[in-house]
């Protein structure tokens, strides 16, 4: 087992030093690891967008409650205030 994983290493040793010595070689790899290269880019784009977009989304949520909130009181302020202007007004 040792010696498979020596192989294998010194033969990608050897194609390293192999490809860096050969520009034809370097291109060719070039072209095989550009497109995945920015295919992870891209993704990895998308999912920070989607997670900016949802912790958006929560901050905006939590910010329209207590909003919502605060309008219910004045709501509830502006109810009772009417039906004392109501009261007011039928005993005149």
């Amino acid at each position: 087992m040792k010696s498979r994983a020596l192989f294998v290493l010194l033969l990608l040793v050897a194609l390293f030093v192999m490809i860096a010595q050969d520009r034809v070689a370097q291109n060719a790899v070039m072209e095989i690891i550009n497109p995945i290269k920015q295919q992870y880019k891209s993704f990895a784009r998308t999912i920070e967008d989607r997670s900016k977009t949802y912790i958006f989304q929560k901050d905006s949520i939590e910010k329209l409650t207590k909003e919502n909130k605060v309008l219910k009181k004045y709501l509830l302020d502006q109810t009772h205030y009417l039906q004392q202007v109501n009261s007011l007004y039928k005993k005149i």
